[in-house]
């Protein structure tokens, strides 16, 4: 504190004894009043400008300096940066240090903090890293290190590596293609449609990777892929984490009237997977083409997936070499799945197969083509998730298409399911659901109770509860589930739409031509339906194939399909080839009754009932014209 002191100084003047009568006055003297300049305390400031750049796998150090004329300590904190860098301040010096890995390209805003003790001063350092191709290293992976399912830092790049080098590619446009790849330095992988027959993929294109750098769980690769500059991507191979939610089996041509579920619920025991694959084999005088779905009960237990052993069995006649006569031959396929990997919308799956054949009466070897049947294959199977789709609100009184129920028929083969195309509801509670032979003899009819109940529709029929969920199709289509119990227990999504019928018989021009077949059971090949003038047609046919079924309009607005094979003659009319067939050869006769059932543009949603050698079923497809 400043003082300001005043002096006073008193003179006085005495006379002898008796003094004097002169009065003298004070004198006051005023003191310095200057003020000494108060200290004011200066920031430091940090002399940083631009960006610095880096390159990968190179050090750095990188100084700026700080003015700071107080004498204070000088200190910096950053909040979030890279375990690459470090950074001290000496001698009014801002010293970093840096080497980036061939996993840090990109560009890096690291804001930060300058405090003198007194103040705290905001800063941002940014970083440039560079590649450095000199640095990339040459990898040779190992296999069993590759398996499992990889994904770059975004998660719109997806690459699944699987047993027997096989494996998915989904890219960040959506795109999805299935690959087999060789195993060296670089990877090859051809490309082929998601759905192809396994052993008959058509390579489309390859894409070649080359891992560059590796740390822990993170792989660098270089990618040529054709049509494009080489372009490189980070994949972090993922944990096993399951999601809960319905999927069903990736194809290249998605379903629009059925698909098989499978359902994911760790904290149920109402989980199952739902699988399928192909077994192509040849002998010297036969090939066989096998297209099977495998069904797994699935549980979980202490964080682990089990999945049991599927068997079932095939019968073949096969020529034996040295008898040279056929011989009818029982195999057993042991199926095993195993879920390899999983991201929020798809399961990855791996699936094996082994044959053993029954009741042989000679060496493995002395059957043509049986030894390709009965080797052990490998698989892989793409599942993707489906939205969830809200109840619909059926109107009493109208009729809907879709698969109610499934029961057992007994015309020829017990087991044989019929199962309804249709169902009314009566009132709020009560409805009944139909099935139909395709002589249309006979209609079966089956009533049912329901309620809704969470969002879903429950039905109860024979005394059998069944929850039905509601899903969206890959085409956008709501479908509802059945549950089937036999021969084994699975789960598939119909399409569920209002009937309005559309009359064959009373616009029959207007349906002569080809539709296309979009729920193909081919994947690959497409199926038609073609309706010529001159009263034949292709069913389930190739685009050029010979009408081989005589046609019948009916009164209800139907049309009947009987194939000519079994006909006393060639052309002979549809009723009398029926009547001939039913007294020759009455169980094996191939009868079909369709009736279109609604219609959307140029699609049009079909029901269908079959007599054939295995007994009668109905179902349903969608077709669509295209001529």
């Amino acid at each position: 504190m400043n003082k300001v002191v005043l002096v006073f100084a008193v003179v006085a003047l005495l006379n002898g004894c008796g003094g004097s009568d002169t009065e003298t006055k004070p004198v006051i003297t005023t003191p310095d009043q200057t003020v000494p300049p108060v200290k004011v305390d200066t920031l430091p400031v940090l002399k940083m400008d631009g960006v610095v750049l880096l390159k990968a796998e190179v050090e750095t150090e990188t100084v700026f300096d700080i003015e700071e004329h107080d004498g204070d300590t000088l200190s910096v904190v950053f909040s979030n940066q890279p375990a690459w860098l470090t950074y001290s301040v000496i001698n009014k010096k801002l010293r970093i240090k840096t080497k980036p890995t061939l996993f840090a390209l990109g560009e890096y805003d690291l804001p930060f903090t300058l405090s003198d003790g007194k103040n705290n001063l905001l800063y941002t350092l940014k970083l440039s890293v560079a590649d450095n191709p000199a640095k990339w290293a040459t990898l040779l992976l190992d296999e069993q290190e590759l398996q499992g399912v990889w994904t770059n830092e975004t998660g719109d790049q997806t690459f699944s590596f699987m047993h027997n080098r096989q494996g998915y590619w989904i890219n960040n446009n959506g795109g999805v293609k299935r690959f087999a790849h060789s195993l060296s330095y670089s990877l090859a992988l051809d490309l082929s449609e998601v759905g192809c027959i396994a052993e008959i993929c058509e390579t489309l294109d390859r894409i070649v990777i080359r891992p560059i750098a590796q740390a822990g769980n993170r792989i660098r690769f270089l990618v040529s892929e054709s049509g494009k500059e080489d372009y490189s991507v980070t994949l972090t191979k993922q944990p096993m984490s399951l999601n809960t939610g319905a999927y069903t089996i990736k194809n290249s041509q998605p379903k629009v009237s059925y698909v098989g579920i499978s359902i994911v619920d760790t904290t149920s025991d109402d989980s199952s997977l739902q699988v399928s694959f192909d077994i192509r084999a040849n002998g010297n005088s036969s090939s066989w083409y096998l297209r099977q779905t495998a069904y797994f009960p699935m549980t979980f237990k202490g964080g682990v997936t089990e999945l049991p052993e599927y068997t079932y069995q095939d019968s073949f006649s096969i020529r034996n070499e040295n008898t040279f006569e056929l011989e009818d031959l029982q195999v057993t396929y042991r199926v095993n799945a195993k879920i390899m990997g999983a991201t929020a919308q798809h399961l990855f799956v791996e699936i094996e197969t082994i044959g053993e054949p029954q009741n042989l009466k000679g060496q493995l070897s002395d059957y043509s083509g049986l030894s390709d049947l009965v080797r052990l294959r490998h698989y892989v199977s793409l599942l993707e998730k489906l939205d969830a789709a809200p109840a619909i609100e059926f109107v009493p009184g109208t009729s809907y298409l879709t698969r109610l129920y499934e029961k057992a028929q007994t015309i020829s083969d017990p087991h044989y399911f019929g199962g309804s195309l249709t169902f009314t509801l009566d009132d709020a509670t009560t409805g009944k659901a139909y099935a139909k032979k395709p002589d249309l003899e006979a209609v079966f009819t089956v009533p049912f109770s329901y309620e809704f109940k969470a969002g879903k529709f429950v039905v109860t029929t024979d005394g059998q509860v069944e929850e039905k969920r509601f899903f969206k199709f890959p085409n956008g289509q709501t479908g509802m589930t059945l549950k089937y119990t036999y021969p084994e227990t699975n789960t598939t999504s119909y399409t569920l739409y209002a009937v309005k019928p559309v009359n064959f018989t009373a616009n029959k021009n207007d349906y002569l031509g080809t539709f296309e077949i979009l729920d193909n059971e081919y994947e690959g090949e497409k199926r038609y339906f073609t309706l010529s003038s001159e009263g034949k047609a292709v069913w389930s046919g190739a685009l050029d194939a010979t009408p081989r079924f005589l046609t019948r309009y009916e009164n209800d607005g139907s049309l009947s399909l009987l194939y000519d094979n079994d006909c006393e003659f060639p052309d002979q009319p549809f009723d009398d080839c029926l009547a001939f067939i039913k007294k020759t050869n009455p169980d094996t006769y191939y009868l079909i009754n369709i009736k279109l059932v609604h219609r959307e543009g140029s699609n049009f949603g079909l029901a269908y009932s079959i007599n054939s050698t295995y007994g009668f079923y109905n179902s349903l497809r969608t077709l669509k014209k295209v001529n």
